[in-house]
C-alpha cells in the first residue's frame, strides 16, 4: 500500500480528473465547499465517487453518498453507515487517510490491494480531497476509488507490497 499528498505520483486518469476539478474550485482556499460540487462536471467518473461527512471528537467517518461502481466492487452500499462500523479487511488505514484530509486539508491518494477472499485479485487506486462548508474547517470530503484486476498488470501486485 501506497499513501501519499502528491499528485505527481497519481496516474490514474480519474483521480486526476478529481484533482482539477478539486483544485478549480477551491481557488486558493483551504478547500472548496460540497454545495459548489457540479455533478454535471464529474458525470463521466460518478459511479466512483463517495462523499463523507466528518464528525469531531470522537472523529468518526460518515458515508453520505456512494457511488455505484464503488458499490459493486466491494460487495456493499455502505451509504449512512459509519467507516468504523464497516468490516474492511484492506490494507489500507482509511480511518487514518481521512482524518490526515480533515485535519490537514490535503488531498490524499491511495494505491493498494484488496485483501478481501473474493476480491484478492483486485488493485484499488484512491484520492480523498477535502471540503469546507465554511472555508475553513474541513467537515467533508469528496472521494474517488477505482479498480482494477491484477490479471491487467500481475507485476503491480509486486510493486505494490515493495517488491520491483
Amino acid at each position: 500500500m501506497r499513501i501519499t499528498s502528491d499528485i505527481a505520483e497519481v496516474a490514474d486518469p480519474k483521480i486526476r480528473l478529481l484533482h482539477a476539478y478539486w483544485e478549480e474550485l477551491r481557488a486558493g482556499r483551504p478547500a472548496p465547499a460540497r454545495a459548489e460540487l457540479d455533478p454535471g462536471r464529474l458525470r463521466a467518473i460518478l459511479p466512483y465517487l463517495i462523499i463523507v461527512q466528518f464528525e469531531r471528537e470522537p472523529f468518526r467517518v460518515l458515508y453520505r453518498l456512494v457511488g455505484t461502481r464503488v458499490a459493486e466492487v466491494t460487495g456493499a452500499d455502505i451509504t449512512g453507515r459509519y467507516l468504523d462500523e464497516v468490516a474492511f479487511r484492506e490494507e489500507a488505514d482509511f480511518q487514518g487517510c481521512y482524518l490526515r484530509a480533515a485535519t490537514e486539508a490535503v488531498p490524499v491518494f491511495i494505491t493498494g490491494v484488496l485483501s478481501r477472499d473474493q476480491w484478492s485479485d483486485w488493485t484499488y487506486d484512491a484520492g480523498i480531497f477535502p471540503l469546507s462548508d465554511d472555508g475553513a474547517t474541513v467537515n467533508k470530503a469528496i472521494a474517488v476509488e477505482t479498480y482494477d484486476r491484477l490479471e491487467s498488470d500481475p507485476d503491480r501486485l509486486l510493486r505494490l507490497r515493495g517488491g520491483r
